[in-house]
This record gives structure tokens, sequence and C-alpha cells, in this order.
């Protein structure tokens, strides 16, 4: 059940000690509140386009779409108007789950630079031997 995860982790530990092997402590920090700084105007983005999409979730939004269709359902057909609303407001939550999705993976990567940044008790032992 966790090897997926177990696979992906081996896959985030090597990617961190290459990070590592390639780049100086500073370079990383540098690279994480960058990281940091960009996930946060992509939220600041989707909060100006959607509002508060997290704060509503998709079970409220789909409850609140089937009873408006339903109330303006006339006379056997929707109005043309009303899909097409529904079809603008299905478009922006698509596009705010990928701005979700985007700030998912920049916070993800902030997290793994962290851990670069950090160097392991053995090394530091190490170079302060040499």
């Amino acid at each position: 059940m966790l090897d997926g995860a177990g696979k992906r982790m081996q896959l985030w530990y090597e990617t961190i000690s290459k990070l590592r092997e390639t780049y100086t402590p500073d370079q990383i920090n540098f690279a994480q509140d960058y990281v940091c700084a960009v996930s946060t105007q992509v939220k600041s983005s989707m909060a100006y386009i959607v509002g508060a999409l997290d704060k509503v979730g998709l079970v409220p939004l789909i409850g609140s779409l089937a009873v408006t269709l339903a109330k303006f359902f006339d006379n056997g057909q929707i109005p043309f108007i009303w899909m097409t609303a529904a079809a603008v407001a299905g478009i922006f939550y698509v596009i705010a789950l990928r701005f979700v999705g985007i700030s998912f993976t920049l916070d993800r990567l902030a997290v793994i630079l962290k851990h670069a940044a950090k160097r392991p008790v053995a090394s530091a032992q190490v170079a302060t031997d040499s």
C-alpha cells in the first residue's frame, strides 16, 4: 500500500541530495524564499479571480448550482443565458483548481528546498575535521 509513497520519498531524498551537492545553502535558501513568495502571489491571484474557493468547496457549489438550475428551468428548457453563465462559472472553477494545484506544487517545492538547505550532521562533522 505504501510502496508508491516509499518510491516517491526516495525520489525526493535523491533530489535533496543532488540539490545539496549542486548549490550552496545560501542559494537554496534564496530559492526557497522565492518559491514561497511566488506561491503566495498565486494564492493572491486566485483570490482576486474566484474569491475564497477553498472555503466554499465543491459540494456546496454543486448543490447551489443544482438548486439554481432547478429554479430557472422554464417550460422544460433551461434559458440560454443561464447555460452560458453556468459554463463560464465552470470554466472559472477549472482555472481556480489549476491555480490551487500550482500553489500546492510550489509549497511542496519549498519544503524540499527547506530540507535541502539543512546540512546533515555527518557532513558538518566531516567538514570541520578536514
